[in-house]
Formats: structure tokens, C-alpha cells, sequence
């Protein structure tokens, strides 16, 4: 295992690294996660202002974190088995553009999240594979006049989910022959007022 933590010092910038891996030949988890943040509060010359004022940039922080983890199991008689879960969460303000001499109050957060495990069986003369995952995605903006207010002038969110699953079989009749099929099956909803609620689509 292996853990790294960076910090510069700079606009406050931290970042976390950390790194596992444990297993052997029939068994391997492997797991990443890593963290970032900064305030990202940099001098700049405004070329839109009078005089090419220098300003300091404000409502620019962001922050990210991410963890992977994955799991390997190899059985004896041909049995395999994988599987692993994905997350990652980010955090962003969004900034006044140029030459605009207000303060801004946009902010946007996204995540995603991925989850999936396979299944396959090897015989001599045949393979079985069956497969599923889950997927999601969410991303939120929203934006104020100001800090204080409790009304939104923007306030949008948009959420996908996926459910995915397909199983093939294989057979080797001979060295030229193969029989096989398989049958898939994928619901994937979408969220969102722009879409007037939820909408479902089924593929199969």
C-alpha cells in the first residue's frame, strides 16, 4: 500500500493520494482514492477594466474526490468473477467573467457512480458470460443575486440512471462450428425538469 499528501501552499491547494492492492492468484482487491481542493484565490490583470486593474479572483474554489475499488476471484473449474464500484464527487464555483464588477454566486456539483460484476464460466467445450451494472449521474447549477438570498435565479438539475445487463453463451461444436446467443436488457431513466419529470426508456 502506498499513501501520498500533497500541499503547495498555493491559491490553498491540498491534494490526498492513497493507493491498495492485496491478493493472490485466485483472489485481488485493488482501491484508489484520491482528494483535491483549492481555493484557487489568484491575482490577475482585468484587460476589460480601466487600467488594466489588478483584482483577486474570488468564488473560484473547487473540490474532488474519487474511489475506485475492484475485486478480481478466479475459482478453480473454470469459475471467474469480477466486480468493482466507482465514485467521484466535484464541487465548483464559478467566477465573475471579466469585466464584471459584481460578485458571483454560481456553483455547480456533478457526481457520478459506477457499479458493475461479471460472471463467466470456461468449459472445454463452452462459454457462459453474464454481465450487469448500475451507472448514475447527477450535475446540479445554481446560481444567486447574492450570498443571502433563499431564492435561486438559476436552479437546474439533471440526474441519469442506467441499468445494464446481457448474458452470452458460446459453443464449440468444432474446430469450425460455434453455436451461440446471447440477450440483453438496458433501462435508462433521465431526470430532469427540462424533460418534464422522469423519463423511462427500455432497450432490450
Amino acid at each position: 500500500s502506498a499513501s501520498y499528501t500533497l500541499n503547495t501552499g498555493s491559491y490553498g491547494y491540498l491534494g490526498n493520494l492513497v493507493v491498495f492492492r492485496a491478493g493472490n492468484r485466485r483472489f485481488q482487491y485493488h482501491l484508489s482514492a484520491a482528494s483535491a481542493q483549492a481555493e484557487n484565490n489568484f491575482k490577475y490583470n482585468d484587460h476589460y477594466r480601466y487600467n488594466n486593474h489588478q483584482i483577486t479572483n474570488k468564488h473560484n474554489a473547487y473540490k474532488d474526490l474519487g474511489i475506485i475499488q475492484n475485486l478480481f476471484l478466479n475459482w478453480n473449474h473454470g469459475h471467474q468473477v469480477e466486480g468493482g464500484v466507482w465514485f467521484q464527487y466535484k464541487m465548483l464555483e464559478i467566477p465573475s467573467l471579466m469585466g464584471i464588477t459584481g460578485q458571483s454566486h454560481g456553483s455547480q456539483k456533478d457526481s457520478l457512480f459506477r457499479s458493475y460484476i461479471s460472471y463467466r464460466k470456461s468449459g472445454d467445450r463452452y462459454t457462459l458470460a453474464i454481465r450487469t451494472a448500475y451507472l448514475s449521474d447527477f450535475l446540479k447549477y445554481t446560481d444567486k443575486l447574492n450570498a443571502y438570498d433563499l431564492d435561486f435565479l438559476v436552479y437546474s438539475k439533471i440526474k441519469t440512471n442506467r441499468f445494464i445487463n446481457d448474458a452470452d453463451f458460446r459453443f464449440f461444436a468444432s474446430e469450425n462450428t460455434i453455436i451461440g446467443g446471447g440477450l440483453s436488457w438496458n433501462r435508462i431513466n433521465g431526470i430532469s425538469n427540462n424533460y418534464g419529470g422522469n423519463v423511462q426508456e427500455d432497450e432490450f
